[in-house]
């Protein structure tokens, strides 16, 4: 009824700008709310809709990787966070070296779970070594980040995965991921917690091991339809 009374009242344009105007703002929604973008850029912390903590990557990554079995993986992490917190739940063991003794100390006291290593280091020879050959998933997103990734690469091409944050900051660096380490390169690039801006985290895979890679459950995005098309079968 209401309907029909704005087509009486309204020129057929004004209407059409009006859905469109409508069907912006469930984008605002979506990305506000659903998501949980504002509760970041209010609280400047890194969660998603229901307020659990998440990385400071671009939502497509943490979609992605949300969809994964992780659960025997060993991950080492450059930089600590949120993302620490999160990586408790996804996989077997987290080691993470942070070089903030504010924000170490602020983490630490968050950290509940037995299966993280946390550790501060802030010397630059010593941060970017820490990692061994015996992990499964390596993250750059801290501080010295060339030299991290330069010794990830000197262990020899192990792991199954790469994540580097940021990586459209840092083109040399990909690059020199692209040339010796020579592993799939997949960017993520959108919106993500906190910033007012799109960016790119990468995931660089091993060709020798991306089969160990498993779904735990069915491809759907945070605010996608839920339908199947015709065409599938």
């Amino acid at each position: 009824m209401i309907k029909k009374a704005i087509r009486f009242v309204l020129p057929a344009k004004a209407l059409e700008w009006i859905q469109r105007w409508c069907k912006q703002g469930r984008n605002f929604k979506s990305l506000a709310l659903d998501y949980g973008q504002w509760t970041t850029i209010r609280d400047w912390n890194s969660v998603d809709g229901s307020g659990q903590p998440i990385p400071w990557y671009t939502y497509p990554t943490t979609e992605f990787l949300s969809h994964l079995d992780l659960s025997s993986f060993k991950v080492f992490e450059y930089g600590s966070g949120n993302s620490t917190l999160w990586w408790s739940k996804q996989v077997e063991r987290v080691t993470a070296v942070e070089h903030d003794e504010a924000w170490y100390e602020k983490i630490k006291n968050l950290l509940k779970t037995r299966n993280v290593a946390y550790c501060l280091e802030k010397d630059c020879q010593k941060y970017s070594s820490m990692a061994s050959d015996d992990f499964d998933i390596f993250i750059v997103d801290g501080q010295y980040r060339r030299e991290c990734l330069e010794h990830v690469v000197s262990l020899g091409g192990g792991g199954v995965m790469l994540i580097l944050d940021n990586s459209d900051w840092y083109p040399k660096s990909v690059r020199y991921l692209q040339e010796k380490l020579a592993w799939m390169q997949i960017d993520f690039h959108g919106f993500g917690p906190i910033n007012n801006y799109t960016w790119t985290t990468s995931i660089f895979l091993n060709p020798a091991k991306h089969g160990e890679l498993r779904y735990r459950s069915a491809l759907k995005s945070q605010c996608g339809l839920i339908q199947e098309a015709d065409g599938d079968y």
